[in-house]
Parts: structure tokens; C-alpha cells; sequence
């Protein structure tokens, strides 16, 4: 898809693949928020061929469709930071979260987080852009982070992944042996009514699901690559604890230790980019106390 960005504004040419097709199957597919849609078109945010369109109207090949597609106004406090960039593009970030670190602040006044640092790169690369991670890790969790920089395309990804087409794939070193060495963790997680922090298999919970396949064992520890077909709270932590074999250093559902962060780590995460209409991976490697590398 040809794109061309003007300021908070995107251009972009009508491809073949769209022609004679409407202008709201169009944005039914890239835009699948009823209320967003709404909003481009009772703030006149969308344009073919220069003019107010109707949603019926008939795509051709090479129209110019242009559509308000960024928000301005970062909205948490700067935190002089670095953050540790992996991939980058007009309407995306990854980067590298740390062991230890908050994604989000609990309340507006509150430094230290993950997107606080995110907002004073954005603003130390010029780009006045709300802050929008697509999905949480938790405090203890290092590794891959996706923020849509896009106000335009977030229904869209946060379908996709509610669809489970973002596949994220995590590392974790686990006490003892992990038999069998493959298999499929289907079993409900809820919250547990006894520590408010705490989750667990419960049959009233909802549905979880982690593909997970043992990679190298040492001294009596596993590396575990697992992925996540759902994302409830503390999935992989609670569901590797059900088999008998916790996360190194897991301070709930294992042993804590006051020298190591938990064992966990998101290593890899693959969708399918709607402009430029291929594959990205983005990979980060564990840092080096990661008790076992991959």
C-alpha cells in the first residue's frame, strides 16, 4: 500500500486489490471501529480524491485517499530515560523492557514506568504522539514491547490481536526437568480469592492456552519457549507452576531470590504490518543473567 505521511495525515494511493470495492468495505477492514469511523467522517478527517466522501462510494485504482490517521499530544511525564529501541518504523515501536519495570503508571502523576520513558524519547525525536502500548508484560517480565504510534490503525491491532494473529513467544527457565519436552497448556486461569495478586487454575476462570517446547535443560533448570495463544494475567507463570515446575525466581508462584529477577522473557513477536503489507519479527535477545541462554 503507497502511503505518504503529511503531518497527522496519511495519503494513500487505492491499490487493485481495492478496486470497485466501497469505501466503508475499506474501512471496515482497516478501520474496524464503528465509532472511530464515525469520528473521521463528523470531523471531516477523510478525503477521495480532495472531497468529502460517501461510505458507498466506489473505490478506483490510483484514487488518493487521504485520513487523519495521528493524534497529537504526548500524555505521560517525561522520564530522561533511555529506552532500548529494537525496531522502528512511521507507525510503530518495539522496544526492550527491563526486568522490574512498570509498562504503565498506576496514577497521571507518577514517574518511573515504561511509557514514561517512551514519552521523552518520542518527544526528544520530535513526534507529539500519545503513548499506546498494544499489550502489557508484567513488572518482572523483560523483553519485546509493541506501541502503536497510529491512532488510525489501533482498532485494527488490537483485533488482531484479540484475534490472536500478534504472536507472541516468551522464554522462561523452570525448576527441574520439563517432561514431556512438548505439549499444550489448556487450563483456565482466575484470580485468587485468598491474595489479591495472585492467580489460578480455577474452572470458573477463562480460557488460557500456552504452546510451550523445552529447548535445554541445566543443572536441573529447563528452558522453556512458550507462546501465548491467549493473554490472561500471569498466564505462563501460572501455567508452568501447574505442571510442578515454577519460574526460576518467581517470587509468587516459586522460590523468590533477592539476587535475580524472574526467569521470564518475551523474545519474539510477529504480526503482519497493515501498510506495508508484510511479515515483521522482532526479536530481543534475554539479558545476560537470563540463567539459561537460549
Amino acid at each position: 500500500m503507497k502511503t505518504v505521511i503529511k503531518q497527522n495525515w496519511i495519503s494513500i494511493n487505492i491499490d487493485k486489490a481495492w478496486e470497485n470495492h466501497t469505501l466503508q468495505e475499506w474501512l471496515d477492514h482497516m478501520v474496524p471501529s464503528r465509532s472511530k469511523q464515525h469520528l473521521l467522517f463528523q470531523n471531516h478527517e477523510i478525503q477521495l480524491q480532495r472531497k468529502l466522501p460517501a461510505r458507498t462510494t466506489r473505490l478506483q485504482y490510483h484514487d488518493q485517499l487521504d485520513i487523519k490517521a495521528f493524534s497529537s499530544g504526548i500524555d505521560f511525564l517525561l522520564d530522561n530515560h533511555e529506552v532500548d529501541v529494537l525496531y522502528e518504523d512511521a507507525f510503530f515501536l518495539a522496544v526492550n523492557k527491563p526486568a522490574n519495570l512498570l509498562v504503565h503508571p498506576d496514577h497521571p502523576d507518577q514517574h518511573h514506568t515504561l511509557v514514561n520513558q517512551i514519552a521523552f524519547y518520542y518527544n526528544r525525536q520530535g513526534i507529539d504522539y500519545p503513548v499506546r502500548p498494544l499489550h502489557r508484560l508484567d513488572r518482572d517480565t523483560s523483553g519485546v514491547l509493541l506501541v502503536c504510534k497510529c491512532t488510525l490503525l489501533q482498532p485494527l491491532m488490537d483485533k488482531l490481536m484479540q484475534e490472536k494473529q500478534i504472536y507472541r513467544t516468551y522464554l522462561a527457565v523452570t525448576e527441574g526437568i520439563v517432561l514431556p519436552k512438548h505439549g499444550v497448556i489448556n487450563k483456565p486461569i482466575g484470580k485468587d480469592r485468598h491474595q489479591s495478586n495472585r492467580f489460578r487454575i480455577s474452572s470458573s476462570g477463562k480460557a488460557s492456552i500456552t504452546h510451550y517446547r523445552t529447548l535445554r535443560h541445566q543443572d536441573n533448570s529447563s528452558l522453556v519457549e512458550c507462546r501465548l495463544e491467549t493473554g490472561r494475567t500471569h498466564q505462563i507463570r501460572v501455567h508452568l507452576a501447574s505442571l510442578k515446575h515454577p519460574i526460576l525466581y518467581d517470587p509468587i508462584y516459586g522460590s523468590a531470590s533477592n539476587d535475580h529477577s524472574l526467569a521470564l522473557h518475551a523474545w519474539k513477536l510477529t504480526f503482519y504490518h497493515p501498510i506495508y503489507e508484510k511479515k515483521i519479527t522482532i526479536s530481543c535477545p534475554p539479558p545476560l543473567s537470563f540463567p539459561i541462554q537460549p
